[in-house]
């Protein structure tokens, strides 16, 4: 608000506010239409993710997809559903439209985006995201009820998950695979299954020089997301919520990084991904409306 007045000199209240938001994020471009017009640099690797958001009483997914190194964001989708449809729908809109194909793509261990891939990305390696897994094992065998085999057997799977090689990543997994039978309780072996079922997938980062084996830039963006977007709750409209989060996104995307711990300080998303924004004012940019 205060910023508002000094801007502007006046002094707007909440519904007028809410009605310009609302107004700048219809008339917002999305990702596609920027990546057109800025030409986004992107590496090679992308990250994606869903994540549940509730409007109006009710639960919608936000799916996004990222690229992992300039912590830029490609495309992303609102959705009723996060299954095979609307995943394969947003990959299809970035190899499609803006024809980006990446060398490797991260996810969770949901098989609909493992289908997905495979359906736009035919070829494309999948690296299963590692932090992920050792949450299910870490559900699975709870720190406060484990034994001192269970810890053991904690220890075995992190060190497979956190190999420094592939080498060292399947010394590891021989040492499970060989002793699994001194874990006869549930947990264990539930746990091994995990780890002996998805052990391909995770590892395939070994393949791609300078890939990621975490999903944890993904998950960071779309919890900035939510926290931004807080108020959605409020919103009767479903697309009233997508119109803020248009507009959430992009100014994310020109927003320089404040804390990073990996020298990304004073540059944003855009501009690590090679576009000079230094002249551009994000909110005229943004509009669809605005002939450039």
């Amino acid at each position: 608000m205060k910023a508002l007045y000094r801007r502007m000199g006046v002094r707007p209240n909440h519904v007028q506010i809410y009605r310009w938001v609302d107004r700048l994020g219809m008339c917002c471009k999305d990702p596609i239409q920027m990546a057109r017009e800025l030409h986004p640099a992107w590496g090679e690797c992308m990250g994606v993710d869903s994540k549940v958001i509730k409007i109006s009483g009710g639960e919608f997914y936000l799916i996004l997809a990222v690229d992992l190194g300039s912590q830029d964001v490609i495309n992303y989708s609102l959705e009723r559903h996060e299954d095979f449809d609307a995943y394969s729908a947003l990959l299809r809109e970035i190899k499609l439209q803006i024809g980006y194909t990446p060398r490797i793509i991260v996810t969770d261990l949901d098989p609909a985006w493992f289908a997905a891939i495979h359906h736009v990305y035919p070829g494309i390696p999948i690296q299963g995201c590692v932090i992920h897994v050792e949450r299910i094992v870490d559900r699975v065998m709870p720190k406060r009820n484990r034994t001192i085999e269970q810890e053991e057997l904690k220890l075995l799977i992190r060190r497979f998950l956190y190999a420094s090689s592939l080498v060292e990543a399947y010394q590891n997994l021989n040492e499970i695979m060989t002793r699994q039978d001194e874990w006869e309780d549930d947990a264990s072996r539930e746990a091994i299954t995990t780890i002996l079922t998805h052990h391909r997938i995770l590892t395939t980062h070994f393949q791609v020089p300078g890939s990621y084996r975490d999903n944890n830039i993904t998950e960071s963006i779309i919890d900035k997301l939510e926290m931004k977007l807080k108020m959605i709750r409020g919103f009767k409209k479903i697309e009233s919520a997508r119109n803020s989060l248009r507009l959430a996104i992009t100014h994310y995307r020109f927003s320089p990084f404040l804390s990073s711990r990996s020298g990304k300080n004073g540059k944003s998303p855009l501009r690590l991904a090679g576009v000079d924004t230094s002249q551009i004012d994000w909110i005229t940019y943004s509009q669809k409306h605005i002939t450039r």
